[in-house]
């Protein structure tokens, strides 16, 4: 439990700090944070590395060595050097929770400390966006003045964080809801162990819908729908029809707060046209195009965006800081070999899950959460540019971390007992 603690709270600790000063959307405090990351994730390779890890250690270090020399390769590497410590700092965070989180206490101390975090967000989103909804800081927002933003300047990239806050939250209620530690009614096992859960994912999903983000809800009910039915394994029949039911209730109630911040949304034509995307894309591909293999290079977005502007198009293109696409984002920043990489690094970060669902016979659910989070991010990823922003990026990293160590960690006798029991 202490080593827990002591991993795991700076790591808590810098992620709310970096959440507050805009996603550490700029150099100094990204890589300043991601300082402080690295050195948690050296301490944790030292004091409990698990040789279960050592599998996609070994393709997450080969996919990193994709990325640098993607990097090497381009026009101006020291421009990538603060996305380059910011995606060293994600491998740091998700090491670091994934030690935290290997033994059962450990799992529960991140679990309960992911939830207070996000439930400070999101009840410190809700508030200031009731209490003045076009403004940041006592600053006039730049854009999205009638749409919750939290402490980012997007609402798109808040949606992203809230709909991996709103299924952690689920999760939980689902263990809840199917633990075989709290015997009785559904509102007696909530009562009990989902409390926390239950209360995040109502300020969670909440503040999703208030972002007015239609990729960011879309994405995220449908990752919701596939947990209630992927995990419903440890769920009864009755258990399962209360828990679908609550949700259409949860939901219908959220678009009533809602008000008209989602109805504008959803009301909107041709929004691929309208957002400017279709020329977006386009344009990205376009650049990517110019250099195939090695890219433009990290933090070059707008200079490779540049060649592709034409008089009609520049107005809009000149505004756009990303490919609002991260397939198309990472082609033309990292061409081919960075790509390549990038994908290495995924698969090794969801490799521990997939090998823990064949292995785990308790906490199968918080697995299952984790990879719908991944699924979340990686559909709404494809709609926007969440992940571009640090610290969404490293709660991110945070919850398949998480995963790890449920996955890699060894049962506990109480585990044990009711499994050779069974």
């Amino acid at each position: 439990m202490l080593r827990a603690l002591a991993l795991f709270g700076p790591v808590l600790t810098v992620l709310l700090a970096a959440t507050a000063a805009f996603g550490a959307d700029r150099p100094t405090l990204a890589m300043g944070a991601a300082t402080v990351f690295l050195a948690l994730g050296g301490i944790s390779a030292i004091s409990g590395f698990s040789p279960k890890l050592a599998a996609p250690a070994v393709l997450a270090t080969g996919g990193g060595v994709l990325v640098l020399l993607s990097q090497l390769l381009g026009p101006s590497f020291h421009h990538a050097i603060p996305d380059m410590l910011t995606l060293a700092a994600a491998g740091a965070i998700y090491l670091t929770v994934a030690v935290a989180a290997s033994r059962t206490t450990g799992a529960v101390l991140v679990s309960v400390g992911l939830s207070l975090g996000l439930i400070l967000i999101s009840v410190g989103a809700f508030a200031g966006f009731v209490t003045s909804p076009e403004s940041l800081y006592g600053q006039p927002k730049a854009f999205h003045e009638t749409r919750l933003t939290a402490a980012f300047l997007s609402a798109n990239t808040a949606a992203t964080l809230f709909g991996m806050a709103t299924l952690f939250g689920l999760t939980g209620v689902l263990r809840a809801l199917g633990s075989d530690g709290a015997q009785g009614v559904m509102l007696d096992r909530i009562g009990r162990m989902g409390g926390l859960p239950l209360v995040l994912l109502i300020f969670a999903g909440t503040c999703l819908v208030l972002t007015g983000s239609r990729g960011g809800i879309m994405a995220t009910g449908l990752a919701s729908m596939g947990l209630l039915l992927w995990g419903q394994e440890r769920l009864s029949g009755k258990n399962t029809l209360i828990a679908l039911l609550f949700m259409a209730f949860g939901l219908l109630l959220l678009l009533l707060i809602s008000g008209s911040v989602l109805g504008d949304r959803l009301s909107a034509t041709g929004a691929l046209e309208a957002s400017g995307r279709e020329d977006l894309w386009r344009a990205s591909l376009g650049a990517f195009f110019e250099m195939p293999l090695q890219g433009h290079g990290m933090g070059r977005f707008e200079a490779a965006l540049a060649g592709q502007m034409t008089p009609e198009t520049a107005p809009e293109l000149v505004q756009q800081g990303a490919a609002h696409n991260l397939l198309l984002q990472w082609l033309l920043q990292t061409g081919l070999i960075g790509t390549a990489g990038g994908l290495m690094l995924l698969l090794a970060a969801v490799w521990p899950l997939l090998k823990g669902l064949g292995r785990r016979r308790s906490q199968r659910i918080m697995l299952k959460g984790s990879a719908m989070i991944a699924l979340m991010v990686m559909i709404h990823g494809m709609l926007d540019y969440g992940l571009e922003i640090p610290a969404v990026l490293w709660w991110f990293s945070a919850f398949l971390g998480l995963g790890a160590g449920i996955a890699t960690g060894e049962r506990g006798p109480e585990s044990r007992s009711r499994s050779s029991g069974a």
